[in-house]
């Protein structure tokens, strides 16, 4: 591990004809533009303003995509107690 908290000894072999961004600076490559404004945003300090607002708004995305994933595993717990509730006070009782 590096200072930063970056891993350099992950394999990163991509296969031929696969197309995939890479990282200006360390070279590494990364599935989609998304990744890459997250992984240099916060993987190399000193990016440019343009390279900032990508990772501003990856990091948005991230955010929102995150907030709707968190809004349906408690939708699903509270179904699943619901569930359990009524089958205990109906059924078993």
């Amino acid at each position: 591990m590096t200072g930063s908290g970056t891993r350099t000894d992950v394999p990163t072999d991509v296969p031929s004809g696969d197309a995939s961004d890479r990282c200006p600076y360390c070279g590494r490559p990364l599935r989609s533009e998304h990744l890459l404004a997250l992984h240099v945003g916060e993987a190399h300090p000193g990016h440019t303003d343009r390279e900032a607002a990508a990772y501003a708004e990856a990091r948005e995305a991230e955010d929102e995509e995150l907030f709707v994933y968190h809004m349906k595993v408690i939708g699903a717990i509270v179904l699943l107690f619901f569930a359990v509730s009524y089958t205990y006070v109906f059924v078993l009782v």
